[in-house]
């Protein structure tokens, strides 16, 4: 672990995890300040490291690890440590994964490509940012269909609040979305010309008015529609995951025609041991949130399963 901390740059920060099933090493990117950008890492050493013809290892993982780091929503580094040397090299789990582990690259040496796994990392996770968004479309339509259940209030009265929060958050949204499907967005009014549109046309003691709001819903709804609909076709594009199922059969699905897709998409916990579950169960026992027992739901299976073999 001292070749591993020694090998990065001592503006990052490194916790390391004690009793993660296959994490050692959180890492977290900074410079004058901590950033909130961070990854994880497990430590793999040998006392020398054999490479192929092509400058390679091949570092032997069990499959339910790879699975367990897929899902994980920050990359993991598999960090090879030669103790023999000092060196480090690096690997992103998710690109470099084979079936039987993860292939480091020889060119990949610590701390000469520092950079380059920092830009790596903060690139898939706002990759990964982006995408989460997108993949909550559905909950942005919910929105907008309540923003226009409330049309057609007194202009002159103030809003609530709540209702204030409700279409400034919209809106703000709605220019993230524009941002991020490369749809125009600089020449959007900007919120803070609403709110002193609001105060110069009807009253500058109250801080939003519901005239305002029906002007903004109005305004917005091309612009909404536009962004729905290209939202609509990346997520029809995207192969189906854990992450975008229920987004991506929101965006194949017409209600209209009574017609609804549905992606049920298994995830890399399908396959984990009773033990597993049991630890889940008593995790959630403590915080008094359990409903019902994964455990027995695994016995249960299995027990069937043995059943539908002897039959």
């Amino acid at each position: 672990m001292l070749a591993v901390r020694g090998s990065l740059p001592s503006r990052w920060l490194t916790r390391e995890m004690s009793g993660d099933y296959g994490i050692d090493l959180e890492i977290e990117f900074a410079t004058a300040t901590v950033s909130g950008r961070f990854c994880k890492a497990q430590v793999k050493g040998h006392t020398e490291v054999s490479w192929t013809q092509a400058d390679t290892f091949l570092q032997p993982v069990p499959s339910s690890t790879l699975n367990y780091w897929a899902a994980m929503p920050v990359p993991v580094l598999l960090l090879l440590a030669e103790t023999q040397s000092g060196t480090v090299w690096w690997a992103r789990t998710d690109r470099s994964r084979e079936p039987s582990g993860v292939r480091i690259r020889r060119e990949d040496s610590l701390p000469s490509t520092a950079a380059g796994l920092e830009r790596d990392v903060i690139d898939w996770l706002d990759a990964r940012s982006g995408n989460a968004a997108i993949c909550a479309v559905p909950v942005f339509v919910d929105q907008w269909d309540t923003l226009n259940e409330r049309l057609d209030r007194d202009c002159f009265l103030a809003l609530p609040h709540r209702d204030y929060v409700r279409v400034q958050t919209f809106y703000e949204q709605l220019l993230h979305l524009r941002r991020l499907l490369g749809l125009a967005w600089d020449n959007v009014i900007p919120w803070e010309a609403w709110v002193a549109r609001s105060r110069v046309t009807f009253s500058e003691r109250e801080v939003f008015h519901w005239g305002t709001h029906d002007e903004v819903v109005e305004y917005a709804r091309p612009l909404v529609a536009e962004t729905v609909a290209a939202a609509r076709r990346i997520l029809v594009a995207q192969d189906a995951n854990v992450a975008n199922a229920a987004a991506k059969s929101w965006a194949e699905s017409d209600p209209a025609d009574n017609c609804f897709t549905t992606y049920r998409v298994d995830t890399s916990f399908e396959n984990q041991s009773e033990e597993f579950w049991s630890a889940f169960d008593e995790g959630l026992r403590r915080r008094g949130a359990l409903r019902g027992s994964a455990a027995h739901g695994w016995r249960s299976r299995r027990d069937r399963s043995r059943t539908t073999r002897t039959d």
